[in-house]
């Protein structure tokens, strides 16, 4: 059943990848830099699955917490501080993603005795939701609702806030429930693979609805 899952997540992710390079002329340059962020995302769940398989699976484990996590939040750290146009959301965005670096800095220290980045993804999380209602409460007061399903960065903001509502209490307390809760972490796995299959789909959307915008 494990192996299923994975093999759907990873269907999902280059499905999105592959659909973010075939609409990639008609996309604006947020699009277009998230195009590589997806071809990135995909080569790193792959190469972790490789690991996982052998004597490597540590390095993965280094490699996922020291590298693939900061680049998935700073990313979309930039991506909203690029789409949002009110100078007091900008500060905001510089300060919550000042506040994550920090915090994600001090977890390198210990790194070697946890499981997971916990405090920093979890406040990355929490900042990520933050900057998805505030880009709404942005377009609902300066957009036009009769274009909403035509803008990609809605799909996106819907795909992200489901993932980040659903993971962030699983990945929150990982090292907690890690050593207490077997049983949690395993069937919570599950969870949260559906949400970052949703959130991929969604993604797979955004290419696909800015496409057909701009025939």
């Amino acid at each position: 059943m494990f192996i299923y899952f994975i093999y759907a997540l990873l269907l999902f992710e280059c499905t999105a990848m592959c659909t973010a390079w075939l609409c990639f002329k008609q996309q604006p340059k947020e699009m277009k830099y998230f195009a590589f962020y997806l071809t990135f995302i995909f080569f790193s769940e792959v190469l972790g699955h490789i690991s996982q398989q052998n004597i490597w699976n540590h390095l993965n484990m280094y490699y996922l917490n020291l590298i693939v996590i900061p680049v998935e939040f700073l990313f979309f750290f930039w991506l909203y501080y690029s789409l949002t146009v009110e100078k007091v959301h900008r500060l905001l965005v510089l300060v919550l993603s000042s506040i994550y670096l920090l915090l994600f800095m001090l977890e390198c220290f210990h790194i070697q005795t946890t499981v997971f980045l916990s405090l920093s993804y979890l406040f990355g999380s929490i900042s990520i939701l933050i900057m998805i209602f505030g880009y709404f409460l942005q377009y609902l007061k300066n957009g036009d609702l009769q274009k909403m399903k035509s803008n990609p960065f809605l799909h996106i903001s819907i795909g992200l806030l489901l993932f980040y509502l659903g993971t962030s209490p699983y990945y929150g307390l990982k090292n907690f429930i890690y050593k207490e809760y077997t049983e949690i972490i395993n069937n919570y796995w599950y969870v949260a693979i559906c949400l970052n299959c949703i959130m991929y789909c969604m993604f797979t959307v955004s290419f696909l609805c800015n496409r057909r915008k701009s025939i």
